[in-house]
């Protein structure tokens, strides 16, 4: 994958610097494939650090509460990952997919890192009560990061020009499943 996306982010780069000469307010194609080849290097790196005996940054999740089963490893590592992959996801998907201004994106990429942070922090806690508060804030800014990206599917609904009564991805998604209803009947 991430040799496919390499391969990718050079030739788009090299097919897009024409088109973008012609047409300056054009964003970026060059953007969504780097962010992509990135996200996929960071992965396949982490992936590479555990499968290292020597580089599990790891831990054992103290119990303190009764409620969780004790020796649970924490894996350290899969929480960096997501604090660099998740920000390059809510980019991709706000800002590149969804066409949203950067300054609606960072809000939510913002609150989500510093859930999975806390999250990360409640299981390394030997406290039951600032575990559980730590869970029960990080479920609370979960809310808040995805009522704002759903936010974002909503000012995008109403962007984007209606193409049938159902709007217009509907339509598409319909006439991509369903090749045979745009055929007449007995051909």
């Amino acid at each position: 994958m991430l040799g496919h996306e390499v391969l990718s982010l050079i030739a788009t780069y090299m097919g897009a610097q024409d088109t973008q000469a012609l047409v300056p307010h054009l964003q970026s194609r060059f953007l969504p494939t780097l962010l992509l080849a990135v996200m996929f290097g960071v992965l396949a790196t982490a992936e590479r650090l555990f499968s290292r005996a020597e580089w599990t940054f790891a831990h054992v999740m103290p119990s303190p509460d009764g409620l969780t089963a004790p020796g649970r490893p924490v894996y350290t590592m899969q929480y960096m990952e997501w604090g660099i992959n998740v920000p390059i996801m809510l980019i991709l998907s706000g800002y590149c997919t969804l066409g949203r201004p950067l300054r609606e994106v960072s809000r939510p990429l913002i609150v989500t890192n510093i859930y999975v942070i806390l999250c990360w922090v409640a299981t390394a806690t030997e406290s039951a009560f600032l575990k559980w508060l730590l869970i029960g804030i990080s479920f609370a800014m979960y809310g808040w990061a995805s009522y704002d990206m759903l936010n974002w599917c909503a000012a995008y609904e109403r962007a984007a020009p209606m193409l049938g009564h159902f709007g217009g991805r509907f339509l598409l998604l319909q006439k991509c499943s369903c090749p045979h209803r745009d055929t007449p009947r007995g051909s």
